[in-house]
């Protein structure tokens, strides 16, 4: 490991990325290269190339052949899933290359905001424990499958079977013409699929560190609004009594006053929140509604082979893990933005059991009326603003896929 540890870096493994696994994927998010500034920048820039030139080079030959005319249905939503996985793959990479500056200005945005708090931190900390499973459990539902399903092809010809390919794909030669061409094309197909189930895996990962800094800053406005709000209050006769941040008695000229300064850095902060929350719907809602395009084909080519493919048993399992860390995969996605904007509508009960009235009337009327306005304006993620983040959506995703699939079905019925 490097000596010098980026800042970024250390924020983004506190906030749940899964850095490892960012390194053997190469897909680094905010983050410059790995090893940047060592000599093993340069063996980590050529292992890059590799990965890269592996997922373009599969995502060529089976597009093609996804595209070749006077194909059956079958064979071509057998093509037709593991295409649109390696362009969403493909396309991931390539945004989240164009857009780094961005994706690092915004964790940065994130990590200035009541920084040092140990109430949002071990907000941040709880998050990133979840986080940092969801992974395992997708990638043992996407990528672990693609291991036996890619190597069967082979390990079936060393027993004596016909040649065969995990992915039916073209390519400019014959891949069946010997034995270390038809070696390394298996190999090709294997680490692609391998390559691309992590990538968009951990894409997803760093979109979950991002909503979840996003949920756990909006946690902590609500929470710095009721200790802002709590020191007024009565006390056992029924008089007010007034207390400052410290909860030491003042007058009550001397607390309002020192209440209007922190509600305004409330409201500055609230509004660099919220902007925020603006800045990664604005980030995320390309590639969300690709998402929403991408799973929906896939789910409904993979489900097509799985009903209808004439293959192995052990085939079809592999394919229905696939359609199930898939689907995971995007309710999770959506039931985040279920997440954000509940926890963003719930801000006015910071003001629940506080005694507001009791200070000055410019506080009442101007500040606290200003905050519940404001919170009565919750933060919605979508895509582009057309589809939301939500669990309907993921609703109205399953129900397209399973129209997909029933005019495939009526398809095969005519051919």
């Amino acid at each position: 490991m490097d000596d010098t540890v980026d800042p970024l870096e250390e924020t983004m493994v506190r906030s749940g990325f899964v850095n490892r696994l960012s390194i053997i994927v190469a897909l680094r998010g905010p983050l410059q290269i790995r090893f940047d500034g060592t000599w093993r920048k340069y063996p980590y820039l050529a292992y890059t190339w590799w990965v890269e030139f592996v997922c373009f080079v599969n995502l060529v030959t089976v597009g093609i052949q996804f595209l070749m005319p006077g194909i059956d249905v079958v064979e071509r939503c057998f093509t037709g899933f593991p295409f649109f996985s390696l362009s969403l793959g493909f396309f991931r990479v390539l945004y989240t290359f164009l857009r780094r500056e961005r994706f690092a200005t915004l964790m940065e945005g994130y990590d200035s905001l009541y920084r040092g708090s140990p109430e949002l931190e071990a907000d941040v900390a709880r998050y990133a424990r979840v986080i940092k499973t969801i992974p395992l459990v997708l990638i043992l539902l996407t990528a672990a499958p693609m291991a036996p399903w890619c190597f069967m092809p082979m390990i079936n010809t060393m027993l004596g079977g016909e040649w065969s390919l995990s992915v039916p794909s073209f390519w400019p030669f014959d891949p069946f013409r010997d034995l270390p061409t038809y070696i390394i094309v298996i190999v090709l197909q294997s680490f692609a699929a391998g390559y691309t189930c992590l990538r968009v895996i951990l894409f997803d990962n760093i979109f979950y560190v991002y909503a979840c800094r996003q949920l756990a800053l909006t946690r902590h406005l609500k929470r710095e609004l009721a200790r802002i709000l709590k020191p007024t209050g009565l006390d056992k006769t029924g008089l007010p009594y007034y207390r400052d941040a410290a909860w030491k008695r003042g007058g009550k000229e001397e607390v309002s006053a020192a209440i209007t300064k922190e509600l305004r850095t409330w409201v500055v902060n609230h509004q660099r929140s919220y902007s925020l929350g603006k800045e990664l719907e604005a980030l995320y809602s390309p590639s969300l509604l690709y998402q929403y395009t991408m799973i929906s084909i896939t789910l409904c080519t993979n489900a097509f082979v799985v009903v209808y493919g004439e293959t192995d048993f052990l085939n079809v399992f592999l394919c229905f893990l696939y359609i199930i860390g898939n689907s995971m995969e995007l309710l999770i996605t959506c039931a985040i933005g279920d997440f954000i904007t509940n926890e963003s509508s719930e801000l006015e009960k910071g003001t629940l059991g506080s005694h507001v009235y009791l200070l000055d009337k410019s506080i009442y009327k101007f500040w606290v009326k200003m905050i519940l306005i404001r919170a009565r304006v919750p933060l919605k993620i979508s895509a582009l603003g057309i589809y939301p983040l939500n669990s309907r959506t993921f609703k109205d995703i399953m129900v397209t896929a399973y129209s997909f699939f029933t005019l495939l079905k009526s398809m095969k019925a005519r051919n």
